[in-house]
């Protein structure tokens, strides 16, 4: 959504990979790690962190302990260190009417522009559709930034989702007061048929920070309109979604459809078209994808067939550049099940046509793999995977080999965790499975409605 595309535009260009665990002592004591690395693709600068929590849950509340460490590489090569005792503790009050919490991250050593940090909040439900909220953040030196928030959430009527609050920023670099307004309304119009429309703002009543500052976020006014349209049947599934962003800065569109049809028991097609234009003031970009897809499952054989036809359409304009990109691909996998192993098979072939101010390239580009995979009981599986890229203009191959531990915690929901002692990236290819080199999980869910209702009585 425009939301997480608005605050997260600092991840652009990078490859991000993480993990998370709980490990449960009893249903109200346990212990949850968090590792993530993220690099910024074509440079040095890297930052991963390592935290872990000691949680115990009582009748009317929750506190933990725990540790964070991270470690960040600049483009320059200099690093950075970071050592945090963590702490916190929530609970309710007035038959839970009232939630209070606070939260405090303390340095183990000091570092410039790193504070430690003491978070107080409340939550108070007026009654079952209107909950107010109220965040403090501050440090324990006079110079540490400080943040407030204040608002508002509401359900007033079913598929209505209400959000309005203020908030301020202070640092030493200046102060930033700004509004967020949210609207999201759902509508059931038939047996098959759902509408939704969505409408989010965010605009500075008082803003003295500097452009560069690290400590204050210096996001521009924007407004966003979104709206959906699907359709849901036995037969047919049909989902529709177009979204506008409009900030001082410049415009963004966003839409998309897709089309599935189960043709028979075993056998489905499905269409999908995507469309992407950002208008800025120094650039522009411009992405349209139209993708086809067909699955072959006959159910009285251990045996399954998944292809995937992309065209993809890729412009991107600046002052001092021009990219055009245009790529045909085909995706195509066989499955085979017998007994308690699993062998599948992979061939992907593209073809790249680009022109990057006025050069001109083009060739055919292939990808082969391999997978075993056996179970050792009906929760745990193991399995080994290779591939070969290869770039048949430039004579370049390239190959990842790697070995992975996964698991079943519920139905149709499978996890894997794994390592690659040798990899690549193409991101035309990477939906397939994960081949760079190093540490990554995957995450598999058969995604319908009764599945995710399942999925979620598990977790809670």
């Amino acid at each position: 959504g425009f939301g997480l595309d608005q605050l997260n535009d600092s991840e652009g260009n990078t490859e991000k990979l993480g993990a998370e665990g709980t490990f449960y002592f009893t249903s109200a004591e346990y212990i949850n790690a968090l590792f993530s690395d993220q690099n910024t693709l074509g440079s040095s600068q890297r930052q991963t962190m390592l935290e872990a929590k000691y949680n115990q849950e009582y009748e009317l509340g929750r506190y933990h302990v725990g540790t964070r460490i991270s470690q960040t590489q600049s483009a320059l090569g200099d690093s950075q260190s970071i050592q945090q005792i963590l702490a916190g503790h929530s609970f309710t009050l007035f038959n839970g009417s009232l939630l209070l919490n606070t939260d405090a991250e303390f340095n183990l050593k000091q570092n410039d522009d790193i504070y430690d940090l003491v978070r107080v909040g409340s939550d108070y439900r007026i009654n079952e559709h209107v909950t107010l909220f109220a965040v403090y953040e501050t440090g324990l030196s006079s110079d540490a930034p400080q943040r407030s928030v204040l608002g508002l959430r509401a359900t007033p009527w079913q598929g209505m989702q209400l959000s309005n609050s203020v908030e301020q920023q202070n640092s030493k670099d200046g102060t930033r007061l700004f509004a967020v307004h949210g609207l999201n309304q759902e509508i059931n119009l038939a047996e098959h048929w759902q509408i939704s429309f969505g409408f989010d703002q965010a605009q500075d009543l008082e803003n003295t920070v500097l452009e560069q500052s690290a400590l204050v976020s210096t996001s521009d006014d924007f407004y966003a309109f979104s709206t959906g349209l699907g359709y849901r049947s036995p037969q047919w599934q049909w989902t529709n979604r177009l979204e506008y962003r409009e900030s001082d800065s410049g415009h963004k569109w966003n839409a998309l459809t897709g089309l599935f049809h189960p043709v028979a028991q075993g056998f489905a097609i499905g269409v999908n078209f995507e469309y992407r234009a950002d208008e800025q003031a120094t650039s522009s970009t411009e992405f349209k994808q139209v993708e086809f897809d067909i699955g072959l499952r006959p159910l009285s054989y251990g045996l399954a067939w998944l292809n995937q036809s992309k065209y993809i359409e890729d412009n991107h304009s600046s002052i001092d550049s021009d990219l055009v990109s245009r790529r045909l691909l085909n995706n195509t996998h066989v499955n085979m099940r017998w007994n308690k192993t699993q062998l599948s098979a992979q061939y992907g072939l593209k073809y790249v046509d680009e022109n990057f101010d006025g050069t001109q390239y083009s060739g055919i580009i292939d990808l082969i793999g391999m997978q075993l995979r056996h179970h050792i009981t009906p929760k745990w599986d193991w399995g080994v995977h290779l591939q070969r890229l290869y770039d048949y203009e430039l004579k370049d191959s390239r190959h990842s080999l790697g070995a992975s531990i996964g698991l079943t915690p519920q139905a149709n929901t499978w996890l894997s965790f794994g390592y690659n002692f040798a990899g690549f990236s193409d991101s035309d290819f990477d939906g397939a499975g994960y081949s760079a080199h190093g540490i990554y999980m995957k995450i598999r869910i058969k995604a319908d409605q009764d599945n995710l209702a399942n999925l979620r009585n598990y977790f809670n």
